[in-house]
């Protein structure tokens, strides 16, 4: 089960992993081996955006049911965003589309920065 306390202890783990200049990040989390996520944790993983850089999407991984359905009802419940959301059944997949996506947000920086100088 992922508690509040856990939600923030994998919040700092990922800020020390990230540069400290970062400005847009991909998450890919495995969803696997999460068994459930208490209210308090759902609250703080859909109200705070405590990780460095700015989101530029989210990709949810995992091989299993329940993974998976608690994958989905994330999907569900943190409703719109300004950045995608999506599941998948392997950290592959969810990799080549992180990529894609971010390949896409680097073009879209260059060809925006063009256009105001």
């Amino acid at each position: 089960m992922i508690t509040l306390d856990g939600a923030e202890e994998l919040t700092l783990r990922i800020n020390d992993l990230l540069q400290p200049d970062l400005t847009y990040r991909i998450g890919i989390y495995d969803f696997s081996d999460v068994k459930s996520v208490d209210d308090d944790a759902r609250i703080y993983f859909h109200e705070n955006e405590n990780i460095k850089g700015k989101a530029a999407a989210v990709a949810l991984v995992s091989s299993t049911f329940r993974g998976k359905m608690l994958s989905n009802l994330f999907v569900t419940l943190k409703g719109s965003t300004e950045h995608p959301v999506r599941s998948f059944d392997s950290i592959v997949e969810a990799d080549k589309w992180a990529t894609t996506v971010m390949a896409e947000a680097k073009s879209y920086a260059k060809t925006l920065n063009k256009v105001l100088t």
